[in-house]
């Protein structure tokens, strides 16, 4: 999971602003990408552990925010201590300052593996990323690059 904790648009900016924070710490709110992948021991701690432990669910805190499955993974992740580092958006998620940034250190110690699980092409622009028609050689070198579990949106041509 690739999470980061600053946002780098307005549109993060709003999505992470629309976290309800009287219930959930503003220090823990985080954003990555769609597409995640959790262990049984964080999926029970965040869906079954966290609402039992507060008494109610916890998902309507984040009922203003319209990326929902970017921003309530990786906020309750760092909630139960999975994730302790801030991080950057890109492909590790993680900041790169020197040896006395805080976030480094505490990225050393998550419990996280900070890489993307999936591969999606922006680079034409636009609210939509690009749909792959096919999965090609090209589109396998950069999926095997940057060791990506799946790539977003191939579309069949029929």
């Amino acid at each position: 999971m690739a999470a980061y904790d600053k946002p780098v648009n307005g549109y993060d900016t709003l999505m992470m602003n629309a976290v309800n924070t009287k219930y959930i710490p503003k220090e823990c709110v985080r954003k990555c990408d769609t597409w995640i992948m959790l262990t049984r021991q964080h999926a029970h701690a965040v869906l079954v552990e966290v609402p039992a432990l507060v008494g109610s669910a916890v998902w309507p805190h984040f009922s203003r925010v319209k990326v929902a499955d970017e921003i309530f993974m990786p906020t309750m992740m760092t909630v139960i201590g999975a994730i302790k580092g801030g991080g950057v958006p890109g492909g590790s998620g993680k900041r790169m300052g020197g040896a006395g940034d805080p976030a480094v250190v505490d990225q050393r110690t998550d419990q996280v593996e900070r890489r993307k699980t999936t591969h999606v092409d922006w680079s034409k622009g636009g609210p939509h990323p690009k749909a792959f028609t096919e999965f090609t050689l090209q589109v396998s070198v950069v999926v095997c690059v940057l060791w990506c579990a799946f790539v977003c949106f191939v579309h069949s041509p029929f």
